[in-house]
């Protein structure tokens, strides 16, 4: 922002996203908010967010004005008052592991003193769903009882098999 403008809009963009990581296959909620940092007024607030590729459009709303596309999304958010801000909500589903990355730019009909922020990138990471391998148990050959159950356990590790015997009451 300058301080010394006495006329013009400066527009920042902020995105954030949630959950990161996100599981594959699972929505991930992309939020950008648009702020008018003034000291003017601007029309023709336009935001355009770019898709990742390695993810599935869900769904996307604006706070004001309206949003279309699906590869390529762009809102057009009408007219923003000094001070006033605006969001944006992007739904997406990951297809794939690894890094996951949006970018998503915004602009006005008024001159941006702060151009630097107008344009943001996020990268999520998108892990995969499989759950992690069991971790081994190791541990001696036992035999024992409690009342009226009695456990078994043969082997360690991977091959450790028990069994119970009895009636729980």
């Amino acid at each position: 922002t300058d301080p010394n403008a006495s006329s013009g809009a400066d527009l920042t963009l902020s995105v954030t996203d949630a959950p990161d990581p996100v599981v594959v296959n699972n929505e991930l909620t992309y939020s950008a908010t648009i702020t008018n940092n003034g000291p003017s007024s601007t029309a023709g607030v336009q935001m355009n967010i770019s898709l990742p590729a390695g993810a599935t459009f869900v769904s996307v709303s604006s706070s004001q004005g309206s949003c279309t596309g699906t590869a390529t999304v762009n809102c057009q958010l009408n007219t923003l008052a000094n001070g006033a801000k605006a969001t944006v909500i992007l739904v997406l589903k990951p297809t794939a592991t690894g890094g996951l990355s949006l970018t998503a730019s915004v602009s006005g009909s008024e001159s941006d003193p702060g151009a630097d922020n107008n344009t943001v990138t996020s990268v999520t990471s998108v892990s995969s769903n499989q759950p992690p391998p069991p971790q081994p148990i190791d541990g001696p050959d036992f035999t024992g009882s409690w009342q009226n159950i009695t456990q078994s356990c043969k082997g360690s590790g991977a091959t450790q098999r028990c069994k119970l015997k009895g009636t729980i009451v």
